[in-house]
């Protein structure tokens, strides 16, 4: 029993430490793999060029080719207007949305969140240290006095968080160990 709920309660410390760049790229794969057959099922319904038919060149066919001409038309702004359309324009402005966000965290760092760096203390800092330098930096950084840094203020405590709780520390070391191992086998020939 008691067990389980620590190794869940572990287990979503972990899952804290990730930034949220990862939940993007994910929500972004979904939607294309949602877009993709929704898009092709939208652009096949619509007939955007008329059938070829003979009887447009004969005038005593020119009020049944008008007649078949308005419903053509109709039809199409009905599929244009219909649960296709409006799904097919919302998804994809969605997807423009969700690149647009990627790109503006192009800069941010998905991977390498590191609690040190963050708090600007060296690796095996003591528990006084890492209290110290995060009073200073949760000060400095607080979104009561710096409203633009909120970002960084919940950074800093993730970071703090992760260096004062042993079973998420333990997490992180774990983490960065099973990274290194991963680059030495990449960068092997």
């Amino acid at each position: 029993g008691s067990s389980w709920l620590r190794r869940r309660r572990v287990c979503t410390m972990a899952f804290e430490v990730f930034d949220d760049v990862a939940f993007y790229w994910f929500l972004m794969s979904v939607m294309v793999a949602v877009i993709a057959p929704m898009s092709y099922s939208f652009i096949s319904t619509l007939r955007l060029r008329p059938a070829n038919d003979w009887t447009v060149q004969l005038s005593s066919c020119k009020e049944k080719n008008d007649k078949a001409e308005r419903e053509r038309r109709r039809d199409i702004v009905s599929k244009l207007l219909g649960w296709r359309g409006v799904g097919f324009v919302v998804s994809w402005t969605l997807l423009v949305a969700l690149l647009m966000r990627l790109t503006a965290m192009q800069g941010e760092e998905m991977f390498s969140f590191n609690p040190f760096k963050i708090l600007e203390i060296e690796e095996g800092a003591t528990p006084n240290e890492i209290k110290k330098a995060y009073r200073r930096m949760s000060l400095q950084y607080h979104p009561d006095k710096n409203p633009e840094a909120g970002d960084i203020f919940v950074k800093i405590s993730k970071a703090y968080e992760v260096l004062t709780n042993d079973a998420t520390r333990e997490n992180y070391e774990k983490c960065v160990a099973l990274i290194a191992i991963a680059r030495d086998r990449s960068s092997a020939p």
